[in-house]
């Protein structure tokens, strides 16, 4: 299997055995003595700057689409019955169903699946499309005939998704076969809320305008959970689609940020006005309150939308809010919370992806976007610390007085939440420095969250 493929599966697994062993080799260095953790704050802090020289971060990677509307730059393109002429004596049969001069068929991606957070990701990114998929239906035609406007349908028979939507296509000098993927008026409510594979039914016309004869084709299309996420497709990466379950919009994160401030780690959200230090520590105090929501890694990634012999690969992303409520993040999951929640607190997040692992960075310092701290999100409900505050504060206090900003004040169990939150950015550090150290820069993708939300939108949340 190919890596780059196989990374985007994301089994996140870390394999248990070989993360547990690195788990216990970070934690044999941070129990070796004060001193050498000092030295892993440091490795942390050359790790970070590492990034800038060796893996590709994407920023702004597409061009903004700059046409009114995208769909009149389809080829061949829709319009309304006002905006068509239609041409009284285009020469169009049907026989036993068909048309005898056109052929066609109705065009399902992806495996024959809808994926609904591809959706809704989709329908909000504004970047140049080099193929413009639609709502993932669509149609393909082929005629020699010339001036042929036909009308199209599309119709779902289980009205909860989508009715039906139509319009008319001008195939003026269709000589190949080209591809049509109209705009779906898709309910979004009802697609944020499916959370199973279901089969889902919908018919497909073209109708000649002048004589009304129509043709239809009935296809049985399987609607993914709106957790399934789509990491590749014939051969093009749609890994940015992890950014549409990032939502830095949720109404907990509200809740969240007072529970950071009553843990007395921090006085006030800042983001980055007191440097990088202290956006280290707001980001320990989130740590904190995640460990106490009772957050579980959960090896749960696979789902059966991923088709390797098709070129797809998909792999279960829960939503921010699915992932509150049960407490349980997979690798991207736990990724994907930290994210939601440090950008609304104004901190630049990332989500790193590796073969077959994700983690979290984020930017230290707002003016630089090289120096970047790795967070292992997996290990969050790690007591490797807290579940002894005294004795592991006892042993690190005067170098934890170097790494924690000045004129901070910690309790004795803050600073042993400090402590697992430093052991979860040395194994974040580690992650990073091993892939890239074995698979190469080109095997490493920063997805800048910033940056890829003016292309897409979080998945919206609907009480």
């Amino acid at each position: 299997m190919n890596l780059q493929y196989y990374g985007i599966r994301c089994i996140c697994l870390l394999l248990a055995f070989s993360f547990s062993t690195a788990h216990t080799q970070i934690l044999k260095k941070l129990k070796e003595g004060a001193k050498d953790l000092q030295d892993v704050a440091r490795q942390v802090t050359a790790t970070t700057k590492e990034v800038g020289n060796t893996t590709k971060t994407i920023h702004q990677t597409w061009k903004k689409d700059t046409a009114r509307n995208i769909r009149y730059e389809q080829v061949p393109d829709y319009r309304t019955r006002e905006e068509v002429s239609i041409n009284k004596k285009q020469k169009l049969s049907v026989e036993n169903g068909q048309f005898k001069n056109l052929v066609w068929e109705p065009v399902t991606k992806f495996d024959n699946q809808i994926f609904p957070s591809f959706i809704i990701g989709w329908a909000s990114y504004k970047g140049v499309k080099e193929e413009d998929m639609g709502s993932s239906l669509g149609f393909t035609i082929n005629t020699n005939l010339t001036g042929v406007v036909l009308k199209w349908e599309i119709e779902s028979t289980d009205k909860s998704y989508f009715t039906i939507d139509s319009g008319y296509i001008n195939c003026d000098d269709v000589r190949s076969t080209k591809l049509f993927m109209p705009h779906i008026a898709w309910n979004y409510r009802a697609l944020t809320k499916h959370q199973t594979s279901a089969p889902l039914n919908v018919y497909f016309r073209l109708i000649d305008p002048n004589s009304g004869m129509k043709v239809e084709k009935l296809v049985n299309i399987n609607l993914r959970s709106i957790n399934d996420c789509i990491t590749y497709f014939n051969g093009k990466s749609f890994q940015f689609l992890f950014t549409a379950f990032v939502n830095e919009d949720h109404p907990e994160i509200d809740k969240i940020l007072k529970q950071m401030l009553d843990t007395k780690m921090i006085d006030a959200v800042l983001g980055y006005q007191w440097g990088p230090s202290y956006v280290d520590l707001q980001v320990a105090a989130l740590w904190r309150v995640l460990h106490e929501r009772g957050f579980q890694y959960s090896s749960i990634t696979d789902n059966s939308g991923y088709n390797e012999s098709k070129g797809l690969y998909s792999q279960t992303v829960r939503t921010f809010d699915n992932s509150l409520k049960t407490s349980q993040a997979n690798c991207v999951d736990g990724t994907v919370v930290f994210a939601s929640v440090l950008k609304r607190m104004g901190i630049r997040p990332v989500l790193i992806t590796v073969p077959g692992h994700c983690f979290l960075g984020y930017y230290s310092n707002d003016t630089t976007h090289t120096d970047i701290r790795f967070l292992e999100t997996t290990m969050l409900s790690s007591t490797a610390f807290v579940s002894n505050p005294k004795a592991s504060v006892q042993k690190y206090d005067a170098v934890l007085a170097k790494i924690i900003p000045k004129g901070v004040k910690l309790s004795e169990l803050n600073k042993a939440y400090f402590l697992e939150f430093l052991n979860a950015q040395v194994a974040g550090s580690d992650a990073f420095k091993k892939n890239l150290q074995k698979y190469g820069a080109q095997y490493i993708t920063l997805l800048s969250v910033n940056d890829l939300r003016q292309y897409v939108k979080p998945i919206p949340l609907y009480e």
